[in-house]
Formats: structure tokens, sequence, C-alpha cells
């Protein structure tokens, strides 16, 4: 049976008694071992096993207040394990020495076990001395004799008064530095996510950055970024990292979950006991990411004005895992966040009008150079046509004739087959010049237009030492379309690259399937193209070919090709090559 002692008085030690030299050496050794104090309380151990050696003490042990100080919690210890083993946490309303001097501010002794209602061992006497600063108890600290014997007055008070509050202080100051050195660190990471949050208009990237500095400051199993959808206001986890292992994005159900509830009530929720909690709260929970559920999870709102637009959150598997400290700072993140969050969708919605716009000055733009060379095509066909009507009409009158000599019948016949060939040119142009798509025709295959274009410049090839590689698919998907415009759009692509290599190059031409359709890629190795050039190179009557300061050309050729790809549903693009020489793509979807 626990023997409490006479005495429940507090210990008072008379200022006017001085101290010891081997008090004062004491004090001067032990306060010695408070420094660095950013480290003390990790040193704890090594501070106690000085103070028990050197007060012939059997055990030390510190007890600290846990941090929703609802219990005392054994934090460190020397001397005999036993002597503290039953102790290793306390509630703060127990009926204990330790919980009585930790809220009476006086200290409190007995002889006995540990806990003075029991016979446990070991017996001794203990002395019990809270620890405050500033009227604020932080915890205790309980020394042990084993032999059976009180702490005298003057030894009870000298550890109260001098020992018990230089540690309290120097462990309080240890947090102090602990805590400024976190709240520095915390302005500081702050200050880097608004730098770099402010200079990040790509929104994946900046959710990214955002995880990132989250990590920094909290330490979590656990981060993801819920955002409301602009559109349909649904919810998307965009960013999701447990335990170090990122999940893809994923579509989320509306108002359910804890991130449900944060949509709903629009302020942060701090789960300790997020399983008992939750239960209470009545939310169901929903696990992403691991198939395992949390122990402690904060989230807070993200809130630009009045509108909420997402969730940051951060989880972990240990009970009371997060403070009220953590609350602050995760919704400091979370406020930066909203807001750079929104200028990053401003920034694509704006992008992306701007884009459309462009696109809307394209075709506009199409549209009237269209008009210009139907109207050019119309009124040059149209003479071209009357002056071919007597040429054509003559020629096929004379040709009636049986008395021809043979060599006029043939000059007449390649006369009539030339005027005809002009005339099927013209009128191919007028028709390429209008909006009307092709001409329906049935299935057939690119390569063999191509290599038909191709074999028409045969001689040009050889007279200018030029090396053709075809380099044709065997997969390519057929399409419809009009075979004759379109091997005159390859005619047009090739003759240009033709003319870029006088003096000799390589010509390659490349089809594949791609995209549902077909790529054709012509490429040379000439000089390429002036980049101020490649702006206008479809525009109508736009030439960069002069020779002996004379404009050769009408600037017509890419510009056909251009309607003509169009006219069939594709697009073309021309850009100078890494390698050297232009490089002309052209897509057409496929057809049956």
């Amino acid at each position: 049976m626990a023997l409490p002692h006479p005495d429940e008085e507090p210990f008072a030690y008379r200022p006017n008694v001085s101290l010891t030299f081997e008090e004062l050496r004491l004090l001067v050794e032990l306060q010695d071992r408070f420094f660095p104090p950013a480290t003390f309380e990790a040193r704890l151990p090594q501070v106690l096993a000085f103070l028990a050696h050197a007060y012939a003490l059997d055990g030390v042990a510190l007890f600290l207040l846990s941090p929703r100080q609802d219990e005392l919690t054994l934090h460190s210890f020397a001397g005999q394990e036993e002597a503290f083993s039953s102790l290793q946490s306390l509630p703060v309303d127990a009926d204990h020495p330790l919980a009585h001097a930790l809220f009476s501010g006086q200290c409190r002794q007995w002889i006995g076990s540990p806990l003075p209602d029991q016979t446990a061992q070991p017996a001794g006497a203990f002395l019990v001395c809270p620890l405050t600063i500033e009227r604020q108890s932080i915890g205790a600290l309980m020394f042990y004799r084993s032999r059976p014997a009180t702490f005298t007055p003057r030894a009870s008070a000298f550890l109260y008064e001098y020992v018990a509050s230089r540690l309290a202080f120097a462990i309080y100051q240890s947090r102090l530095i602990v805590w400024t050195q976190k709240q520095l660190q915390q302005m500081t990471v702050l200050n880097e996510v608004a730098q770099t949050i402010s200079s990040n208009l790509d929104i994946h990237q900046l959710l990214e950055t955002i995880g990132a500095q989250v990590q920094r400051v909290i330490d979590a199993a656990s981060y993801f970024v819920v955002l409301v959808d602009e559109e349909t206001n649904q919810l998307r986890l965009e960013v999701l990292v447990d335990e170090g292992e990122r999940f893809p994005p994923q579509a989320l159900p509306s108002n359910t979950g804890l991130v449900g509830w944060i949509l709903q009530h629009r302020r942060p929720l701090r789960l300790n006991d997020a399983h008992r909690e939750t239960e209470q709260m009545g939310i169901q929970r929903i696990p992403v990411g691991k198939p395992k559920l949390s122990n402690s999870w904060l989230g807070v709102p993200m809130m630009v004005g009045d509108r909420l637009i997402g969730v940051l959150a951060v989880a972990s598997y240990s009970f009371h895992a997060f403070s009220a400290d953590d609350e602050m700072l995760l919704s400091s993140i979370a406020a930066q966040a909203a807001v750079a969050v929104e200028n990053a969708r401003l920034y694509e919605k704006t992008r992306r009008q701007l884009e459309e716009l462009r696109r809307t000055q394209e075709q506009l733009l199409a549209a009237a150079r269209l008009a210009t060379s139907a109207e050019l095509a119309a009124g040059l066909g149209h003479e071209v046509n009357n002056a071919l009507t007597p040429i054509l009409g003559i020629a096929q009158l004379a040709l009636r004739r049986a008395d021809l000599p043979a060599d006029l019948r043939a000059d007449l016949e390649a006369l009539c087959h030339s005027a005809q060939r002009i005339r099927e040119i013209v009128n191919g142009f007028s028709q390429m010049t209008t909006e009307e798509g092709p001409p329906a025709h049935s299935p057939r295959h690119l390569n063999q237009i191509i290599q038909t274009a191709l074999e028409s410049f045969e001689w040009r090839l050889q007279l200018h030492n030029i090396t053709a590689y075809l380099h044709l698919a065997d997969d390519l998907p057929p399409f419809a379309g009009n075979p004759w415009q379109l091997r005159q759009a390859i005619l047009n692509v090739v003759q240009n690259a033709l003319e870029a290599m006088p003096n000799g190059g390589t010509l390659t031409i490349t089809t594949r399937a791609h995209e549902n359709g077909v790529r054709i890629t012509i490429q040379d190795t000439g000089a390429g193209i002036d980049p101020e050039h490649l702006h206008h190179i479809f525009e109508p009557g736009y030439t960069t070919k002069v020779e002996g300061g004379r404009i050769r050309g009408l600037g017509l050729g890419l510009f056909v090709t251009y309607n003509i790809v169009r006219a069939h549903g594709g697009t073309i693009q021309i850009c100078n090559a890494p390698e050297g020489g232009a490089r002309v793509d052209i897509w057409l979807p496929a057809g049956t």
C-alpha cells in the first residue's frame, strides 16, 4: 500500500537561504546543457541522466501535456525504467499526484509505488514538481529514490524552484525557437508559392507546384487537389499522390464524402480520428488512391470571391496528425492557389478564344481571297474560252476535209487537242476557286496518284541531278475524291520543291496512315523558305520567284493546292525542316 506523505502543502523555498556550493555547481552544469536551445528538447534524455547522476537519484522522468492537453505522456526518462513503465500516459483528470501537481502548481511526494493506490513495484520515494511557464503548466518532473525516505524540504524546494523552473523555461524556449523557425519556413514557402504560382499559367504545372509546396510544410502521407468543372459543375480529382505514388486524374461524385461536406459548408474540415468523427457526422467516406482509409484528414476550400472552385486536402494514416496551425497554413496556400487556378483558367479560355478568332479571321481572309480568285478565274475563263472557240471551230471544220495532207491533219489534230486541254485547265481552275467540294468519285489509293504525278518530272529529276525517294505505306486507307485535282496539288508542291534545288538535291515523299486519314509529307533539301514569307505562302498572286529582276510565275500554284486540299476536307502546312529545306505536310481524311 502506498503511503502518502503527511505534508500535502506546497514546498516553499526561502529566498533568504543561500544556495550551497554544490547546488550552485549543479545549476551551472545543468544550465550548460541547455544550449543550443533549438535542439534542447531532443537532448532531454541526456539532461535527465545528468540530473539523476548529479543528485544521486535512481530515476528522473519528464511528462509533457499532449497537444490536446487531455493527458500527460512520458516524454523521456533516465534511471530505472520500471519506475515509470506503468505511467506511459495519464489522463489529466486522473486521481494521481502527477495530475494534482500539474493543476495545483504545487509539488507532491509519496512513498510507495508509481501508482499510489497499487502495490506495484518498485517501491520507493517519489517527488513530482510541475513545469510552469507564466502560470501555465506544460508538464511535470518526477524524481525517484529507491529507498523509502521522503525528500527533505530543502531538496524538494531546490528541485522545484531551481531545477524544474529552469527546465520548464528551457523547454519553452526550445519550443518557441522551433515554432519561430517553422513560422519562418511557412512564410518562406507561402512567399515562394505566391511567386511561383503567379508566374505559371499552365494549370497542370500549377497544380503540381502547389502539391510540391504543400509537402514541404505539412507532414502528410497523401495530398490531392479537386477542382469544380466550370461548365458541367462536376468534381474532378486533378492531382492525387498517396505515399509517394501518383494516381491519374478521375471524376468524383458530387456532394458526397469529405470533399462534398466542404463544398456544402464552404469551410475547412480537420479530422484527427477520421473513422470515429465521420461516423458521428454521418459522412460516408470514399477511398481514393490506395484502397485504405486515412486516420487524419484536413481539407480546405479554394475560394475566389464567393465562388468555390475546388478543395485542397492532405491526409495521414496516423492519428492526430494535423494541428490548427496546419489548417491555417493550408488555408493560406489554398487562397493563393485558388486565385492562380482562376487566372490559369482565364488565360486558357482567352487563349482558346484568340485561337478561334484567328481561325475565323483566316477563314474570312481565305473566303475573300477565294471570292477574288473566283471572279478572276471566271473572267479569265470567259476570255480564254472566247478565244479558243474560233480556233477549235476552224480546226475542227478543216479536219472534215478528206483531201487534207497527212502532216497537216496531224498538226490540226494536235492543235485541237492542245486547245481542248487549255479549256479543261481553265474550267478546272474555275472549279477549284469555288467553295464547292470535289465531285464524288469511287475510292482510290493515294500512292498511285503520287507515283503518276512524279513520273511527269522524271526528265527534270535527271536533268538537275535530283534523287527522289518514295516511302509509301501499304496500309493506307482509301479516299473518295477527285484524282485529277489531287494529282494537280501534288504536281504543284513537287514543282516548287524542284525549283528550290537548281543544283541538285534530294526529294523525299512519304505517306502513312494518320488520325483516320492519310498524311503526305514532301520534303526537299533546298534553301528553305524565308520565315517572313511563310504566312503569305497560300495567298493568290504571292510569289518569291524572281529571275533577272523579273517576277516569274503567277503565284497560283500553292493557292490552288491549298483550295484543293481544303475542298477535300484536309489540311496543309508548310515549314522549314530542322535539318534544312522545306517540308509540306498534307492530311486528307479517309473516305469510302
